[in-house]
């Protein structure tokens, strides 16, 4: 069996569905094109050079190209309606001496050490294989007990929960380029709070409000920025920036004075 197609052979739009895609909150229309094999493959470079994905197949001797289309393109400006953000808990495995009251003791101990004299941590760890004892505060002993008991059941450390924090963007090509493409790394040992990050009142709500800093203020639980991550698709980019909530140390890391720049 054999067709001709007489006239232009295309390639012919003969459908033109809009749409809406609740989840990215955006309009597109969703395009068929049919045509002779050359017109339509003809079609395919343009499309791909507009960063544009499509699907062509053939059938009953005619050829078939589908595309989506999306409608209010940025057109060089930041679309924020294409924001997704991504909140989830992730399992850390924290050592002992980490514990927030371990920290406490460990600091107060240690303040009134000699020359010579063992730490807190020393003590503790001479603890699990040897009978040792130490005067100092109540509260400090029975933690020094406590930490050198779970040493000798074999625990050296526990499970916690922190919360990452993922933005993804979807940006044009030309604004990523002259504005926020560009990789971060000025802000790697910055500490935020909840209010310098600036999320939206719809994302904020999950947030958890931030326990109190320990340690005598050597540890406060802040959001740290974590990785950032970059794909180029066509003539997009899709920018995805991660934050992890937990207790940072006040030695490597430092409170913003500033809000952070998404």
């Amino acid at each position: 069996m054999s067709f001709t197609i007489k006239g232009d052979g295309g390639p012919h739009l003969v459908r033109e569905e809009p749409a809406f895609d609740a989840e990215t909150q955006q309009s597109f229309v969703a395009l068929t094109y049919q045509g002779t094999e050359f017109a339509i493959k003809g079609l395919a470079p343009t499309l791909q050079s507009q960063g544009v994905s499509y699907s062509i197949r053939m059938e009953n001797g005619i050829w078939e190209l589908t595309t989506r289309i999306p409608t209010g393109d940025p057109q060089g400006e930041e679309d924020t309606n294409l924001d997704r953000w991504e909140i989830a808990t992730e399992s850390h495995e924290i050592s002992i001496f980490q514990q927030h009251d371990v920290v406490l003791a460990a600091r107060t101990y240690d303040f009134n050490l000699a020359e010579g004299d063992d730490t807190f941590r020393r003590l503790c760890e001479r603890g699990a294989n040897e009978d040792v004892e130490i005067t100092t505060d109540p509260t400090t002993e029975a933690i020094f007990e406590l930490v050198v008991q779970s040493l000798r059941d074999g625990v050296t450390s526990y499970e916690t929960d922190y919360v990452v924090m993922r933005r993804f963007r979807r940006l044009s090509q030309d604004f990523a380029i002259g504005a926020s493409g560009k990789f971060d790394l000025d802000t790697s040992l910055l500490l935020y709070t909840t209010a310098q990050l600036g999320v939206p009142n719809n994302v904020a709500f999950v947030l958890p409000a931030a326990p109190a800093d320990f340690g005598d203020g050597m540890y406060k639980w802040r959001w740290k920025r974590r990785s950032q991550r970059v794909e180029i698709v066509g003539g997009y980019v899709e920018q995805t920036v991660e934050f992890l909530f937990a207790p940072w140390s006040t030695l490597f890391y430092s409170d913003s004075g500033n809000a952070f720049a998404w």
